[in-house]
């Protein structure tokens, strides 16, 4: 399982973190690197040996006199997520702006990396190119002109805490899991909020959500439906590497809502496309009409059809009978419908055809 927000962001403190002299590269704090996190405030830079600056050129505020943090770390995949936080740090000690400088090899021969800066409460690296069982320094560095310590005491809890994860691309896939919304139930007219998200955040994924077959949203973690009818939606969690989905349904109640169903009492099929056929009518919670039989005055059969479309003025019966117009009169009908929540009732009644 990959770094979860949560994990991230709700470290306590709970003791006082005793380190070692860590502001030397000599001394660098070795890290795991298997989805790992210290402690919010677990590691001070405030009272390191202020240094000079160590070849790094990614910020002007190298220029100045720095102080330092020093860890080491070995890569288990070619993925490497490295994040720093400030959480929970009073402003006067809150590290304003620093480095995170990479370098390999050893102390006297070490190598440039990477270099970035970091002004942020949640900052991290995360990158696809590291070298898988490569051992790597991590320099934390700030100018001593952006610490402004106005309390030592608060200050010794620490100014930063890490979290870091290294994994190769089959093993994101492996372990990747998605999380989405319950299935729900709703009133009809109502809406609802869906939402997903995946174990890790140590990659960017894409989230696109399907009604039918049919994309809803092509980039949204969060998605406001309103259907009509029982809908099942599915998401897709995607990246450049693999993908991950997972269903949601949504059911519709109609029980405070009005279950109407009617053919109009007379149609005229003159071809004005006014009234022209005979068809059911209904209110928003009807869904399909299954069947509908249409009699004359003496009982017979005179049109029968599946799987209309309600409140559909093409569809229905258009007054003829074996290919000629039907006479004017009185002739009933008997529809079997399906309602939003999957119900199936029957109605009948009668109409009246005038030309």
């Amino acid at each position: 399982m990959r770094i979860s927000l949560g994990l991230f962001f709700s470290f306590l403190i709970t003791s006082l973190f005793a380190q070692p002299r860590n502001d030397a590269c000599v001394n660098a704090i070795a890290l795991p690197s298997d989805n790992w996190c210290s402690e919010v405030r677990a590691f001070t830079i405030s009272d390191a040996t202020p240094s000079l600056t160590q070849g790094q050129t990614c910020s002007e505020l190298e220029n100045s006199t720095m102080k330092d943090v020093w860890f080491e770390f070995t890569a288990l995949g070619n993925y490497v997520f490295f994040g720093i936080t400030t959480l929970e740090v009073p402003w006067s000690s809150k590290i304003q702006l620093f480095t995170v400088t990479f370098y390999t090899g050893k102390c006297q021969e070490m190598v440039l990396d990477r270099c970035i800066l970091g002004d942020a409460d949640f900052h991290w690296i995360y990158s696809d190119d590291f070298v898988p069982g490569q051992t790597y320094l991590a320099r934390i560095a700030t100018s001593i002109d952006s610490l402004d310590i106005e309390d030592p005491a608060v200050d010794s809890l620490g100014n930063f805490g890490i979290c870091i994860d290294s994994y190769s691309a089959e093993d994101l896939c492996n372990d990747l899991t998605i999380f989405a919304s319950n299935d729900t139930l709703i009133d009809l007219g109502k809406g609802t909020q869906l939402s997903a998200t995946v174990n890790s955040v140590s990659i960017k994924f894409n989230y696109q959500w399907f009604e039918d077959d049919s994309l809803i949203c092509d980039d949204c973690q969060t998605v406001e439906v309103y259907p009509e009818s029982n809908t099942s939606y599915v998401v897709l969690a995607t990246n450049d590497l693999c993908f991950a989905q997972s269903d949601v349904d949504v059911n519709v109640r109609i029980n405070n809502v009005a279950r109407e169903v009617f053919i109009p009492n007379a149609f005229t099929p003159n071809g004005d496309f006014i009234n022209d056929r005979a068809t059911v009518f209904g209110s928003q919670s009807l869904s399909s009409v299954r069947q509908l039989d249409i009699y004359n005055r003496w009982g017979e059969l005179v049109f029968r059809e599946y799987n209309l479309n309600p409140n559909d003025e093409t569809q229905g019966w258009d007054g003829n009978q074996h290919s000629n117009p039907a006479p004017n009169g009185i002739y009933a009908y008997v529809a079997i419908v399906e309602f939003v929540d999957s119900s199936i009732q029957r109605y009948s009644g009668s109409f009246h055809l005038i030309r």
